[in-house]
């Protein structure tokens, strides 16, 4: 193995050495999100999972946005949902306990 690259192991025990987002796993060992042209769904896989939140779309096409995004995990959801809306792709509100992610139009 060389720096920058980790190890898995498939069902059948073939192990397959893949190239590791460096930065994003550093900004985590920070407590930062860190999310470089990452689908919108994933992103939002971690955001909802990290504050224990569920998280709604109500537009399909969303999920496939790829977005530039990074913050720190110490901000208050509502301050996260706010920093998420100026990217200016989705419309972010808290309603009931969830982050409901919609289209601006």
């Amino acid at each position: 193995m060389h720096p920058g690259e980790h190890a898995l192991q498939d069902e059948h025990g073939v192990i397959q050495l893949n190239r590791t987002d460096v930065e994003s796993q550093s900004k985590w060992a920070e407590n930062e999100f860190f999310f470089d042209n990452t689908e919108l769904k994933q992103v939002m896989q971690q955001i909802g999972s990290w504050y224990n939140v569920g998280v709604i779309f109500r537009s399909r096409p969303l999920l496939d946005e790829r977005i530039y995004f990074r913050m720190s995990r110490q901000m208050p959801v509502q301050r996260m949902v706010d920093a998420l809306n100026d990217l200016g792709i989705a419309r972010f509100s808290q309603e009931d306990g969830r982050i409901v992610v919609a289209s601006i139009r």
